[in-house]
């Protein structure tokens, strides 16, 4: 997931048609979820 949410906040083509606050937001909104998954896995 993480590397997918990487390519996703590079992508030129992506952020050509959905615009960058979309995709910076969706990227934020993602690491978020990620970081409260993986703070479960060490509780």
């Amino acid at each position: 997931m993480l590397d997918a949410m990487r390519l996703l906040g590079k992508s030129k083509p992506l952020r050509a048609e959905l615009g960058d606050e979309l995709i910076d937001a969706y990227v934020r909104l993602k690491q978020a979820d990620w970081r409260n998954y993986a703070a479960h896995l060490n509780d």
